[in-house]
């Protein structure tokens, strides 16, 4: 006689000296658990993945909308950081300077318009910037002297610059500055301040007194007075 398909699985479990036990297992049961198992697996890691992925979108929102005084306050910091590094190098640079005593009158013929500061020194030969691409544009009502400065060094540059045009018997200042009355020179901190870290053009502008050629000569300075550059181009014909 055959017998119908039994719809329960018997295990016989042994546990010396105990008498062996019998399990009954429901076979549609086992078989539900061996898909639904797996599957609520892969469901819930799945919505773990997303629900990660949710609170990434979420975060990178909220840092996107990262009130404006926040971002200013940071750079404000860096900026502050810079600026406190900087005085600290220029506060060694200056307490080197005063320990050479100080020096009234240049002896560099190329400075006899500007008076020396305290230690003063001719840094040209460590060549820490280049003056570069020097062009003259003549207008109807005045000439521009354009240049590009180019940063040699490691570090940010920053300090006074001077274009001086000769024209015949006038001279021009780029900026413009007055002579000292007590000595008939200029104060290096008088030029026009400037500040880069790679590159920097510049247009010295002069009004057009007389229609003759001009020469130029250009002056850069540190924050402290020493020179960094100096170049003498001309003459440019100026109609």
């Amino acid at each position: 006689m055959i017998q119908d398909q039994s719809k329960e699985l018997t295990l016989i479990v042994y546990n010396s000296p105990k008498p062996p036990r019998y399990l009954k297992l429901n076979k549609k049961l086992i078989r539900t658990l061996s898909v639904v198992i797996p599957l609520l697996t892969i469901f819930l890691l799945s919505i773990a993945f997303l629900y990660s992925m949710f609170l990434k979108n979420k975060l990178n929102d909220l840092r996107a909308k990262e009130p404006k005084v926040i971002q200013d306050l940071r750079k404000t910091k860096k900026d502050l950081q810079e600026t406190i590094q900087t005085l600290s190098s220029q506060n060694q640079n200056l307490t080197q300077k005063l320990s050479r005593g100080t020096l009234q009158e240049t002896t560099n013929t190329v400075l006899n318009f500007f008076t020396a500061p305290i230690g003063m020194e001719d840094l040209r030969a460590k060549e820490l910037l280049k003056i570069d691409n020097i062009k003259l544009k003549s207008e109807k009502n005045g000439v521009e002297l354009n240049f590009d400065l180019a940063n040699n060094s490691v570090d940010k540059l920053s300090g006074y610059l001077f274009v001086i045009q000769y024209q015949k018997n006038l001279i021009q200042f780029y900026p413009t500055a007055e002579l000292n009355e007590k000595n008939l020179r200029l104060e290096f901190s008088q030029g026009e301040y400037f500040a880069f870290s790679r590159f920097r053009p510049t247009i010295a502008k002069f009004s057009k007194l007389l229609k003759s050629s001009s020469r130029y000569k250009i002056f850069i300075f540190s924050k402290t007075g020493d020179l960094l550059g100096y170049k003498q181009v001309g003459p440019y014909n100026v109609d």
